[in-house]
């Protein structure tokens, strides 16, 4: 927790890696080790392939934290909250191509991210109906995807809830 308190991702890295060791059963520690990797794979200045490896490490660890606990709905919003945002970035990306048949390329990328992010957010809103964070989250997908009526029931929740 000091490491994590102080930035110090590297050391908090190493020191959750041994406590899996000793106890590879408990879903917290895969789902802190995942968020450390998620974190650093939004890193400014990072290489490509590091953003790439964090990521994938994050997803990993997240996946075996549900595997562990296939309710927990932290490890779940946040494999879906990995996947929604790399399709962000990708979409910001993919925004700036002029050239049609190049942004088609990136947008089935974009749109397979956000394909991904579904399942999970879907899940995290029937653990947690409630969950703001989670409702926005699925309403921007259900309108980035054309599901118009997922949306209007989504958009409908929110409002109730506001």
């Amino acid at each position: 927790n000091i490491f994590l308190a102080t930035d110090q991702i590297e050391k908090a890295q190493n020191a959750l890696e041994v406590a899996i060791e000793k106890d590879p059963n408990n879903p917290i520690l895969y789902f802190t080790v995942g968020s450390n990797f998620d974190q650093l794979s939004k890193k400014e200045g990072i290489s490509n392939e590091d953003r790439n490896n964090n990521f994938k490490k994050a997803e990993e660890k997240y996946l075996k934290a549900i595997e562990l606990n296939p309710g927990y709905f932290d490890a779940i919003y946040n494999l879906g909250a990995l996947f929604y945002n790399e399709g962000v970035r990708i979409f910001e990306e993919a925004d700036k191509i002029t050239d049609f048949k190049e942004y088609e390329k990136e947008k089935i990328k974009y749109e397979e991210m956000w394909t991904k992010a579904l399942p999970y957010l879907e899940k995290a809103q029937q653990i947690n109906n409630h969950d703001f964070s989670t409702l926005v989250s699925l309403r921007t997908l259900y309108a980035r995807l054309s599901k118009d009526e997922d949306f209007k029931r989504i958009n409908d929740l929110i409002k109730e809830l506001e």
